[in-house]
């Protein structure tokens, strides 16, 4: 009886309102649930493998959600219902006051779409050891898109945010991520701060994209401001999705069923500390840098994935070398000049359906490896290693289990500020934005062990809990480019000394080390026939100092206990 009444309800919700979506080229954000039910097809078995490339555009979700009711059968009554209501959100006509939109057609007989509307969200957070440092980040965001021809979208948003900032208090460590774009400005004095003043106080964001899909769809152009995430894993040594949005064009080509190339071109800054006015400059760095990342994916057969990459951090010029989709630039710095920063990797990823998967990811910075035993002590040897597992939790609806382990070496990510013809002053080429990283959020000489699960029991709701294990070490009294171990994202190797300057590596000896305990229990659920979405999060960290033989001083415990809630509304 009960199969009777669940399986014609499910039919009902898998039929789309509209044949088409409005906006099909834009991108779909990284942080949406329908990534989660992608990645569970894949691990199925229901769909082949998927690029490690996100976001994806909405007409790919839309696609990829029809292959998976189409098999349908793989996946339980409780999954059926979760992947019917998730296919209805990406297919009907969201358009209307009820969705926070606007919409006009200039014409019944033309294809063109505008599309005014606004959404908001409001995040809350308390250390309940220190409740007077709540911090709130608040954002309403008025946008801007439509359809000019059906294979060419746009995007455009100019946000006001309201914001009070304890970046430290308030979240773990390695945690926190800003989610504005500028100063902020108050009618009280300081006029100006970076947002952690006892008030909230208001700033903006901005965000664009303007996306194509040419050829089928075996091509998509895009020039976007976004947060992107290329990597198999949990977090990406090349372009995390906790990474700093930023301005970058990018190609993506389906060269044949199992070869895929993306090219990526961007801008990158850092508005906090890039000097300006009259005179500005003198002893001081230029955040003005240009990034280029390409990647080949291979998938030879269904069950395994292999991608090769390689980035380029350097001063801000029109270079045409880094822009040829696959010319990396590790190789093609040769082509120039020895000036910028670049970097090789590689990812390997095994399928076993219905079972799960099984990945690695390199990322090499430096490598001057004399002896194989060598490569976890002497300092040149510059990388960052990931590998874990990740499978389908059976009989729990969307759900999977992720055991992973990251390591990156001292000195990785960091690079010595560089001279370059057409700047007066040294450009800093760290692997940074905005301040923060641009790839996994941990700084060098650092590693983690994570521990996560995540499900979608029931349409609407995602719920997870994690546990990581994060150990990080530098000497702080050290100077960058001081012959050291240095975990910091300025603390660069200094190639113009005799390798011998430095002492070996050893892992947890050589500094000041911090042990961090961090367990987080997240869910949010969007409330059916509302448009608002209520997010709940409880995050606890421990912190111990181990100064060891680096005659750094020593550091008190910290505890943590930091209760989270967020509003989403008609996002």
């Amino acid at each position: 009886m009960k199969s009777r009444i669940v399986l014609p309800l499910l039919l009902m919700l898998a039929i789309p309102v509209t044949e088409s979506t409005a906006q099909a080229n834009l991108s779909v954000d990284i942080q949406d649930p329908v990534y989660q039910i992608l990645d569970l097809g894949v691990l199925k078995g229901a769909i082949g493998q998927l690029s490690a490339v996100r976001p994806f555009s909405r007409s790919q979700v839309v696609g990829l959600l029809e292959r998976l009711w189409e098999a349908r059968d793989r996946f339980s009554l409780a999954e059926q219902s979760v992947l019917a209501e998730t296919r209805r959100r990406f297919t009907e006509d969201r358009s209307g006051l009820a969705h926070g939109t606007f919409s006009v057609r200039p014409r019944e007989d033309d294809d063109q779409i505008v599309q005014a509307g606004v959404d908001a969200r409001s995040r809350f957070r308390l250390n309940a050891e220190s409740p007077e440092d709540w911090h709130l980040d608040s954002v309403f965001r008025p946008f801007l898109r439509g359809d000019l021809v059906p294979w060419f979208s746009y995007l455009g948003i100019l946000g006001l945010t309201l914001d009070r900032v304890r970046s430290e208090e308030a979240f773990a460590p390695y945690d926190f991520s800003k989610q504005w774009d500028a100063l902020h400005f108050s009618i009280r004095a300081p006029r100006f701060s970076h947002g952690e003043l006892d008030y909230p106080t208001i700033s903006y964001v901005l965000e664009t994209e303007m996306a194509a899909q040419l050829l089928r769809d075996s091509v998509r152009l895009s020039l976007a401001r976004q947060r992107r995430e290329w990597g198999i894993g949990d977090g990406s040594l090349t372009l995390g999705g906790s990474a700093r949005p930023f301005v970058g064009i990018e190609t993506h080509v389906q060269l044949t069923p199992w070869l895929i190339g993306h090219q990526l071109v961007g801008s990158l800054a850092n508005w906090e500390d890039e000097p300006s006015g009259i005179g500005a400059g003198s002893g001081t760095l230029s955040y003005q840098k240009l990034f280029a990342l390409q990647r080949l994916e291979i998938f030879p057969f269904p069950w395994l994935s292999i991608a090769t990459y390689g980035s380029v951090i350097g001063a801000k010029r029109f270079e045409m070398t880094y822009m040829a989709p696959l010319l990396f630039g590790a190789l093609a710095q040769n082509l120039i000049a020895d000036l910028d920063n670049v970097g090789m990797g590689a990812d390997l990823g095994v399928t076993i359906p219905p079972y799960g998967r099984v990945f690695l990811s390199v990322f090499a910075d430096e490598l001057g490896i004399a002896r194989l035993n060598e490569l976890f002590t002497r300092p040149r040897n510059i990388f960052a290693l990931q590998g874990g597992l990740k499978f389908a939790v059976p009989g729990l609806p969307f759900t999977s289990l992720t055991a992973q382990y990251t390591k990156i070496e001292p000195f990785t990510y960091a690079h010595y500020p560089t001279d370059y013809p057409d700047y007066r002053i040294p450009v800093d080429t760290a692997y940074t934005h905005d301040g923060e990283n641009l790839a996994y959020p941990l700084w060098p000489n650092s590693d983690e062990i994570l521990v996560k699960l995540v499900s979608l029991p029931v349409p609407n709701l995602r719920a997870s809990l994690e546990y990581r294990l994060i150990r990080h070490g530098d000497n702080p009294s050290a100077n960058p480019g001081d012959p050291a171990i240095l975990g910091r994202p300025d603390g660069y190797y200094d190639y113009s000394v005799p390798d011998d300057s430095y002492p070996d590596k050893d892992f947890l000896h050589d500094g000041l080390y911090d042990h961090n305990h961090i367990a987080t229990l997240s869910g949010e659920y969007t409330i059916p026939h509302t448009p608002v979405t209520v997010g709940l999060s409880y995050t606890f960290s421990y912190t111990y100092w181990e100064p060891n033989a680096s005659g750094e001083l020593d550091r008190p415990d910290t505890m943590r206990n930091i209760f989270g809630i967020e509003v989403k509304v008609f996002r």
